[in-house]
């Protein structure tokens, strides 16, 4: 296997295959992102709408098959994989990149494949661990237009996925726009709020727009712990009515807890009231 990667790396290192994976890589006027159409046409089937990219679909469906067989790789295997959009596009990222740079270790990529954009200033809550004074929006965030931009300029960057953070993002009155518009142009979309604003309609609405996963916060198991660390009295009820709007949706929910010597000793207690809400935590803490 040493060799057969030794092999490859030689290859992709080749300024000819530099080249040729620039011209894949780069994206038509009338198809989009070459590379991204041939790995579509080659789950999917069917050609491609133009001659260029029909001719990079043919070459990326040979690579891909070659491929496969070096590494002993079933090509309904690959093809499952590939059905994925998001690990498409995070591909067509690394291939760019191996383009533009070359084989490099660690290997240097174009775009992050993650951005964590904190979309307003502004929150309802006081938390005491926060870094930001978000008593009111800053003066110069963008407006509706000027976010869409970004998102225009991610997604020809790369980027696989936008998490909208804050403050608190559900406070911006277009965030669902935002979601919307990102998930028109192909991003994994998340957001992390907490909670507090979320009852069964806009939850509802969230999961209509296209919301990939929504991460929710909970710092303690009951009001008394997670009300002293938010700041605000009733913060716990409305948080945990806003966990079971998103799950009772049917939105991908998490729950994501700061940990603090307040709040270390409650991991196993708010672990077990994530699972019983039937939201997840990333670690097991029982």
């Amino acid at each position: 296997m040493s060799a057969t990667m030794a092999t490859i790396e030689r290859w992709l290192g080749n300024p000819v295959t530099r080249f040729l994976l620039q011209w894949l890589s780069s994206d038509c006027s009338r198809c989009g992102n070459r590379l991204e159409v041939a790995l579509f046409r080659f789950t999917h089937g069917g050609s491609a709408p133009c001659i260029f990219c029909r001719l990079a679909s043919w070459l990326v469906g040979i690579t891909l098959r070659r491929s496969g067989k070096a590494f002993g790789v079933r090509e309904d295997l690959m093809k499952e994989g590939l059905l994925d959009p998001y690990l498409r596009r995070g591909l067509t990222t690394v291939i760019r990149s191996i383009a533009r740079h070359g084989i490099t270790r660690p290997q240097r990529i174009n775009a992050p494949f993650l951005v964590v954009w904190d979309v307003t200033h502004r929150c309802n809550l006081r938390c005491i661990h926060c870094y930001q004074d978000a008593c009111q929006a800053l003066p110069d965030e963008l407006d509706t237009g000027e976010a869409k931009g970004v998102i225009d300029q991610l997604a020809r960057a790369g980027v696989v996925a936008i998490a909208f953070s804050g403050g608190e993002p559900l406070m911006r009155p277009d965030i669902r726009e935002l979601i919307r518009y990102a998930k028109e142009k192909g991003f994994f979309v998340s957001l992390a709020s907490n909670g507090t604003l979320i009852r069964d309609a806009l939850a509802q609405d969230l999961a209509s727009d296209g919301l990939d996963y929504i991460e929710i916060s909970l710092d303690g198991a009951d009001a008394a712990h997670h009300d002293l660390f938010r700041g605000i009295p009733g913060a716990f009820d409305r948080t945990v009515t806003g966990i079971r709007a998103c799950v009772s949706a049917g939105l991908d929910t998490g729950v994501a807890t700061t940990v603090t010597r307040e709040t270390v000793d409650h991991l196993p207690a708010i672990h077990q009231l994530a699972a019983i809400l039937g939201a997840s935590m990333p670690l097991d803490c029982s």
